[in-house]
Protein backbone atom coordinates (compact mmCIF):
# COMPACT_ATOMS: atom_id res chain seq x y z
CA UNK A 1 0.00 0.00 0.00
CA UNK A 2 2.91 2.59 0.82
CA UNK A 3 4.59 2.18 -2.46
CA UNK A 4 1.10 1.84 -4.27
CA UNK A 5 0.92 5.32 -2.97
CA UNK A 6 4.61 6.86 -3.51
CA UNK A 7 4.33 5.48 -6.97
CA UNK A 8 0.94 6.39 -7.80
CA UNK A 9 -0.16 9.21 -5.63
CA UNK A 10 3.61 10.83 -4.59
CA UNK A 11 2.90 9.85 -0.99
CA UNK A 12 -0.39 11.78 -1.09
CA UNK A 13 -3.62 9.58 0.26
CA UNK A 14 -6.06 10.34 -2.64
CA UNK A 15 -9.57 12.35 -1.91
CA UNK A 16 -11.54 10.42 -4.02
CA UNK A 17 -13.29 7.15 -3.67
CA UNK A 18 -12.19 5.49 -6.79
CA UNK A 19 -8.38 5.95 -6.01
CA UNK A 20 -9.01 5.12 -2.78
CA UNK A 21 -10.26 1.28 -3.80
CA UNK A 22 -7.53 0.81 -5.93
CA UNK A 23 -4.87 0.70 -2.65
CA UNK A 24 -4.57 -3.20 -1.23
CA UNK A 25 -6.88 -3.93 2.08
CA UNK A 26 -8.85 -0.57 1.52
CA UNK A 27 -12.77 -1.52 1.02
CA UNK A 28 -15.79 0.90 0.75
CA UNK A 29 -16.17 1.47 4.52
CA UNK A 30 -12.52 2.56 5.30
CA UNK A 31 -12.30 4.56 2.08
CA UNK A 32 -15.70 6.15 3.20
CA UNK A 33 -14.35 7.22 6.80
CA UNK A 34 -11.26 8.14 5.13
CA UNK A 35 -13.44 10.90 2.86
CA UNK A 36 -15.21 11.75 5.89
CA UNK A 37 -12.82 12.19 9.18
CA UNK A 38 -9.61 13.08 6.94
CA UNK A 39 -11.14 15.34 4.17
CA UNK A 40 -14.52 16.07 5.81
CA UNK A 41 -16.52 15.15 2.77
CA UNK A 42 -19.81 13.74 2.61
CA UNK A 43 -19.32 10.08 2.61
CA UNK A 44 -21.32 7.39 4.55
CA UNK A 45 -19.08 4.58 5.76
CA UNK A 46 -21.89 1.86 6.72
CA UNK A 47 -20.65 -0.56 9.52
CA UNK A 48 -22.94 -3.66 11.48
CA UNK A 49 -24.15 -0.62 13.72
CA UNK A 50 -24.94 1.80 11.31
CA UNK A 51 -26.48 -0.94 9.02
CA UNK A 52 -28.58 -2.63 11.63
CA UNK A 53 -29.67 0.89 13.21
CA UNK A 54 -30.67 2.80 9.74
CA UNK A 55 -33.49 -0.47 9.27
CA UNK A 56 -34.03 -0.59 12.68
CA UNK A 57 -35.29 2.69 13.24
CA UNK A 58 -36.32 3.32 9.94
CA UNK A 59 -34.06 5.07 7.90
CA UNK A 60 -33.30 2.45 5.36
CA UNK A 61 -36.12 -0.18 4.35
CA UNK A 62 -35.32 -3.68 3.39
CA UNK A 63 -31.92 -2.73 2.55
CA UNK A 64 -29.92 -6.45 1.83
CA UNK A 65 -26.14 -4.82 1.67
CA UNK A 66 -24.32 -2.05 2.83
CA UNK A 67 -24.32 -0.25 -0.30
CA UNK A 68 -28.08 -0.02 -0.25
CA UNK A 69 -27.80 1.63 3.15
CA UNK A 70 -25.35 3.97 2.11
CA UNK A 71 -27.00 4.69 -0.90
CA UNK A 72 -30.29 5.42 0.70
CA UNK A 73 -28.86 7.28 3.32
CA UNK A 74 -27.04 9.56 1.00
CA UNK A 75 -30.13 10.22 -0.79
CA UNK A 76 -32.00 11.71 2.75
CA UNK A 77 -29.38 13.12 5.00
CA UNK A 78 -27.93 16.36 4.12
CA UNK A 79 -24.63 16.67 2.22
CA UNK A 80 -23.55 18.58 5.85
CA UNK A 81 -24.28 16.55 8.80
CA UNK A 82 -23.55 13.07 6.78
CA UNK A 83 -20.11 13.36 8.49
CA UNK A 84 -21.26 13.81 11.80
CA UNK A 85 -24.60 11.33 10.86
CA UNK A 86 -22.27 8.41 10.51
CA UNK A 87 -20.42 8.80 14.08
CA UNK A 88 -24.19 9.57 15.67
CA UNK A 89 -25.39 6.43 14.06
CA UNK A 90 -22.52 4.32 15.13
CA UNK A 91 -22.83 5.63 18.61
CA UNK A 92 -26.37 4.89 19.15
CA UNK A 93 -26.16 1.27 17.89
CA UNK A 94 -22.84 0.77 20.20
CA UNK A 95 -24.95 2.31 23.65
CA UNK A 96 -28.52 2.41 23.04
CA UNK A 97 -30.26 0.29 19.84
CA UNK A 98 -28.04 -3.00 21.30
CA UNK A 99 -28.07 -5.76 18.58
CA UNK A 100 -29.81 -8.15 20.87
CA UNK A 101 -31.33 -6.07 23.68
CA UNK A 102 -32.06 -2.55 22.80
CA UNK A 103 -32.77 0.25 25.72
CA UNK A 104 -35.64 0.99 23.93
CA UNK A 105 -37.47 2.72 26.93
CA UNK A 106 -34.27 4.88 27.21
CA UNK A 107 -33.82 5.93 23.43
CA UNK A 108 -35.27 9.72 22.92
CA UNK A 109 -36.16 8.13 19.23
CA UNK A 110 -39.01 6.01 20.25
CA UNK A 111 -41.42 8.50 18.91
CA UNK A 112 -39.76 7.73 15.63
CA UNK A 113 -38.74 4.13 15.46
CA UNK A 114 -40.12 1.93 13.18
CA UNK A 115 -39.36 -0.90 15.50
CA UNK A 116 -40.87 -0.01 18.89
CA UNK A 117 -44.06 -0.35 18.68
CA UNK A 118 -43.47 -3.59 17.14
CA UNK A 119 -41.02 -4.06 20.17
CA UNK A 120 -44.12 -3.38 22.67
CA UNK A 121 -46.47 -5.52 20.82
CA UNK A 122 -44.17 -8.93 21.63
CA UNK A 123 -43.20 -7.62 24.69
CA UNK A 124 -47.58 -7.56 25.71
CA UNK A 125 -47.38 -10.98 24.19
CA UNK A 126 -44.75 -12.62 26.11
CA UNK A 127 -45.67 -11.25 29.53
CA UNK A 128 -49.36 -12.24 28.51
CA UNK A 129 -47.94 -15.68 28.08
CA UNK A 130 -46.13 -15.52 30.94
CA UNK A 131 -48.44 -14.22 33.03
CA UNK A 132 -50.80 -17.47 32.00
CA UNK A 133 -48.36 -19.87 32.74
CA UNK A 134 -48.20 -18.54 35.91
CA UNK A 135 -51.57 -18.51 36.70
CA UNK A 136 -51.57 -22.26 35.53
CA UNK A 137 -48.80 -23.47 37.78
CA UNK A 138 -51.22 -21.82 40.78
CA UNK A 139 -53.87 -23.96 39.90
CA UNK A 140 -51.78 -27.03 39.77
CA UNK A 141 -50.34 -25.95 43.43
CA UNK A 142 -53.41 -25.37 44.48
CA UNK A 143 -54.99 -28.98 43.58
CA UNK A 144 -52.30 -30.90 44.84
CA UNK A 145 -52.36 -28.73 48.33
CA UNK A 146 -56.12 -29.87 48.02
CA UNK A 147 -55.53 -33.48 47.15
CA UNK A 148 -52.82 -34.02 49.92
CA UNK A 149 -55.12 -32.54 52.66
CA UNK A 150 -58.10 -34.66 51.73
CA UNK A 151 -58.48 -37.55 54.50
CA UNK A 152 -58.26 -40.83 53.21
CA UNK A 153 -61.00 -43.14 53.86
CA UNK A 154 -59.85 -45.57 56.81
CA UNK A 155 -60.25 -49.19 55.94
CA UNK A 156 -62.13 -51.58 59.07
CA UNK A 157 -60.82 -54.56 59.65
CA UNK A 158 -61.78 -58.03 59.01
CA UNK A 159 -62.92 -59.72 62.19
CA UNK A 160 -63.17 -63.84 62.74
CA UNK A 161 -66.73 -64.83 63.31
CA UNK A 162 -65.19 -67.82 65.93
CA UNK A 163 -63.25 -65.40 67.82
CA UNK A 164 -65.22 -61.85 67.52
CA UNK A 165 -63.74 -59.06 69.44
CA UNK A 166 -65.43 -56.95 71.15
CA UNK A 167 -64.75 -53.13 71.82
CA UNK A 168 -63.88 -52.06 75.56
CA UNK A 169 -65.41 -49.31 77.20
CA UNK A 170 -63.22 -45.98 77.09
CA UNK A 171 -64.33 -45.35 80.67
CA UNK A 172 -63.65 -49.07 82.49
CA UNK A 173 -60.29 -49.70 82.73
CA UNK A 174 -59.39 -53.68 83.54
CA UNK A 175 -58.55 -54.67 86.54
CA UNK A 176 -55.05 -55.65 87.85
CA UNK A 177 -53.98 -59.56 88.15
CA UNK A 178 -52.60 -59.16 91.46
CA UNK A 179 -55.89 -58.01 92.91
CA UNK A 180 -58.44 -60.27 91.34
CA UNK A 181 -56.23 -63.27 92.80
CA UNK A 182 -56.16 -61.72 96.07
CA UNK A 183 -60.00 -61.35 96.20
CA UNK A 184 -60.64 -64.97 94.86
CA UNK A 185 -58.09 -65.84 97.63
CA UNK A 186 -60.38 -64.27 100.44
CA UNK A 187 -63.55 -65.83 99.23
CA UNK A 188 -61.63 -69.20 99.29
CA UNK A 189 -60.74 -68.61 103.13
CA UNK A 190 -64.01 -67.22 103.94
CA UNK A 191 -65.28 -70.56 102.75
CA UNK A 192 -62.95 -72.82 104.23
CA UNK A 193 -63.84 -71.23 107.61
CA UNK A 194 -67.26 -71.35 106.96
CA UNK A 195 -67.56 -74.89 106.46
CA UNK A 196 -65.68 -75.48 109.66
CA UNK A 197 -67.15 -73.55 111.55
CA UNK A 198 -70.87 -75.98 110.38
CA UNK A 199 -68.88 -79.15 110.89
CA UNK A 200 -67.51 -78.24 114.45
CA UNK A 201 -71.13 -77.24 115.57
CA UNK A 202 -72.69 -80.31 113.73
CA UNK A 203 -70.48 -82.70 115.86
CA UNK A 204 -71.33 -81.06 119.16
CA UNK A 205 -75.08 -81.05 118.46
CA UNK A 206 -74.54 -84.91 117.83
CA UNK A 207 -72.55 -85.59 121.05
CA UNK A 208 -74.80 -84.21 122.58
CA UNK A 209 -77.92 -85.79 121.53
CA UNK A 210 -75.53 -89.06 121.74
CA UNK A 211 -75.22 -88.48 125.66
CA UNK A 212 -78.55 -87.93 126.28
CA UNK A 213 -80.28 -90.72 123.86
CA UNK A 214 -82.05 -89.01 121.93
CA UNK A 215 -81.63 -89.36 117.83
CA UNK A 216 -79.42 -86.90 116.50
CA UNK A 217 -80.84 -87.02 113.21
CA UNK A 218 -84.64 -86.46 115.04
CA UNK A 219 -83.01 -83.69 117.42
CA UNK A 220 -81.21 -81.96 114.72
CA UNK A 221 -84.12 -81.91 112.00
CA UNK A 222 -81.85 -83.79 109.61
Amino acid sequence: MARKLVDDYGGEVPSDIDSLLTLPGVGRKTANVILAVAYELPAMAVDTHVFRVSERIGLTRDSKTPLQTEETLMKYIPEDIIPKAHHWLILHGRYVCKARKPLCESCGLRSFCRYYPIEQKRLEKEAIAKLKKQEEKRKQKEKEAAARKKPKPKKNPTQSPSSPTYPSSPKSSPRPQSSLNCQWMIIDQMIITTARSATIAWLKCSCDAKASGAGGDDRLGL
